[in-house]
């Protein structure tokens, strides 16, 4: 009886194993791995996947906010800088801006250390030199084309990094090293690409730094139109403001412009465009604040 008993037992405890094994096969066989990106810098990053996908993870970007302000010295508040209205309805003689852009590079970011992080992006550009004779480089891909008429927010590049930062560095305008470039080698997309005739100058002087199209006053019928594009007018500008970059993150940097930096010097009734220009230029070098950075996996 006893030994009945004892062969059950191990008939049931193999059955058991078997049962056991064939469930674990069986699951083995049935269940597909999950595919996703498993870079961790990647604001894509997929917790939940074991298999890394092709090409398929999307990296952090530095993405540049715009806001257009002038600001009330009386108030001490910033208002939103119009387009086709009174800039300063409270001080006259009144004028209005019909139209505002203006090229910037260079962009980088200031560590603690003091040392620069530019965005990983590069382009291949043709260039021209004094003699007309054309060659192939490889530049840094970090412009914006800021348009008051368009979008505030525009993507910069690719920014892999973490750390502490104590601001943000860029040039107003492009430097002489790329102005030579010739426009129809960039993207279509591309801020320097030739999409945009009237921030071009030609060959020999290459892109407009800033355009703007004023009125001196609301009873003005034709436009007064200041441009320049000389490389003694190239400003760079260091604005401070510390912050923290983090991995996986796109990191967005939200710049206010204070354009009553850029006018507040002019005598419309007496200058000339030459002489706006030399004020504009001397202003614009305070007029912009780093006031916030955001993050968003977006």
């Amino acid at each position: 009886m006893r030994k009945q008993l004892k062969i059950s037992k191990t008939l049931i405890h193999k059955i058991l194993f078997n049962s056991i094994l064939c469930c674990l096969l069986l699951t083995s066989a049935c269940y597909e791995n999950i595919e996703g990106c498993l870079e961790l810098e990647a604001t894509n990053f997929d917790v939940s996947a074991d298999k890394a996908c092709e090409n398929c993870c999307q990296f952090p970007k530095l993405r540049l906010n715009i806001l257009h302000r002038i600001k009330d010295p009386v108030r001490d508040t910033f208002y939103n800088f119009p387009l086709n209205a009174k800039v300063n309805p409270d001080v006259p003689p009144f004028f209005y801006v019909n139209d505002l852009r203006y090229y910037l590079s260079d962009i980088q970011l200031i560590r603690s250390d003091g040392s620069l992080l530019s965005v990983e992006d590069e382009i291949r550009v043709t260039q021209f030199n004094s003699n007309g004779d054309s060659t192939s480089v490889i530049i840094p891909n970090n412009f914006a084309l800021i348009n008051r008429r368009t979008p505030t927010t525009t993507s910069i590049g690719t920014l892999r990094a973490k750390g502490n930062f104590t601001g943000l560095q860029f040039k107003l305008g492009i430097p002489a090293e790329i102005n030579q470039s010739e426009p129809s080698s960039f993207p279509s997309n591309h801020p320097l690409a030739y999409r945009d005739s009237t921030m071009y100058f030609s060959r020999d002087s290459g892109y407009v730094f800033y355009r703007i199209q004023l009125f001196r006053d609301t009873s003005a019928v034709m436009p007064v139109l200041l441009k320049t594009g000389t490389n003694a007018q190239l400003r760079q500008i260091i604005v401070n403001f510390p912050f923290e970059l983090k991995v996986g993150f796109n990191t967005i940097l939200t710049l206010r412009v204070d354009y009553g930096e850029w006018f507040k010097q002019i005598e419309l009734e007496t200058d000339t465009p030459n002489d706006m220009i030399a004020k504009i230029v001397e202003g614009l070098v305070q007029s912009f604040e780093l006031i916030s950075v955001d993050y968003s996996l977006q």
